[in-house]
């Protein structure tokens, strides 16, 4: 045995002195510590004045010592009543030979907590009497920190992760869906017949989920009057559509809308005629539909109060029916697919 490590077992022989009171008032088997046993040859001869319960008492007051700093107490195998099992259970058993008195000592070792059982034979015929309890205890320490050696092994790090990105600020929530739409607009069309109308609309849609919008629209046209060879021609309309509208770009500020309407129009047309020339008036109606894109930019909004908000309409459709007009014996072409349609206004939006 080195030196080092005689001086590590004289350190141990002194510090006893300081252990042994605390380890004799310990209670055993204790309510909040882990614990072994110790026995010797079947036996916990704590109490006994034969060479056998003072070697016992000395071996178990050195081993305190060194298991006081796992906090493990020592307690004898015979203890009862315990509420938690031992950590380990250490056995000493004498070797009988022909000899007056034994020459080896058998140290084992039955771990509860790895489920291993070590052992390992002291000889002790070349040990002085006075160092055989120091040199059994040192025995079992080493024996209980080889079947738990593998539980201090440090575990390696975790795999480095690369670091997580920082959270993205949250987007302004866009206003909100269910609300309703009250626009006054300009308008403006023409169609393949070159007969440009400008008028107004009142245009009112209303969002009853965050999927689709109905949309009612009554608006005036008048055409812009053309001459013809008696005379000069003039059209006022009036104009109904229905649509729906889905929303296809929304934002806190803007937002982009797509939809279909169905367009029913009722036409005056009154001429006014040349010298020598007569004139007459016709009202007809026409049926029609357009595709429409709807844009917006909000202003002046609050969260639960109408807001006013600049839109615009572009559209494109036909009509179901042509409608000429009469000068004479010649047909003027007065409505003709397809239809371009465009309108510009101030909507106020309401929660």
């Amino acid at each position: 045995m080195s030196t080092v490590r005689w001086l590590g077992l004289s350190a141990l022989a002194l510090s006893s002195m300081f252990y042994a009171a605390s380890a004799r008032a310990a209670d055993c088997p204790p309510v909040d510590r882990a614990w072994v046993t110790l026995s010797l040859d079947g036996q916990s001869p704590s109490e006994d004045e034969s060479d056998a319960g003072k070697l016992y008492r000395r071996v178990s007051m050195l081993l305190q010592a060194e298991l006081d700093r796992r906090n493990l107490l020592v307690c004898p195998d015979a203890t009862s009543a315990a509420t938690t099992a031992p950590s380990a259970r250490i056995h000493l058993l004498f070797v009988t030979t022909s000899a007056p008195n034994p020459t080896s000592l058998d140290i084992s070792v039955d771990d509860a907590v790895t489920g291993k059982q070590v052992s390992r034979r002291v000889e002790l015929a070349r040990v002085p009497a006075d160092s055989r309890a120091l040199v059994i205890a040192v025995g079992a320490d080493e024996l209980l920190s080889a079947s738990w050696a593998e539980l201090a092994l440090k575990r390696p790090p975790p795999p480095r992760t690369a670091p997580k990105p920082p959270p993205r600020p949250a987007r302004a929530a866009p206003p909100a869906r269910r609300r309703i739409d009250l626009a006054l607009l300009g308008t403006a069309e023409i169609d393949r017949a070159a007969r440009p109308r400008l008028g107004a609309a009142l245009d009112n849609t209303w969002w009853p989920t965050a999927s689709f919008a109905f949309s009612l629209e009554l608006g005036f046209a008048r055409g812009i009057g053309f001459s013809a060879p008696d005379g000069s021609v003039h059209t006022d309309s009036f104009l109904l559509g229905v649509g729906l509208l889905v929303p296809l770009v929304e934002r806190q500020q803007v937002g982009l809308e797509a939809g279909v309407t169905a367009r029913l129009s009722r036409t005056l047309v009154s001429g006014k005629a040349h010298a020598n020339a007569s004139s007459f008036n016709d009202a007809f109606s026409t049926l029609g539909a357009e595709a429409e894109l709807r844009g917006w930019w909000a202003f002046g909004a609050g969260a639960n109060f109408p807001r006013s908000a600049l839109t615009s309409h572009l559209g494109v459709g036909t009509w179901f029916n042509e409608v000429d007009v009469l000068d004479g014996e010649q047909h003027l072409k007065l409505q003709r697919s397809p239809l371009f349609s465009a309108a510009v206004g101030v909507a106020v939006q309401i929660p």
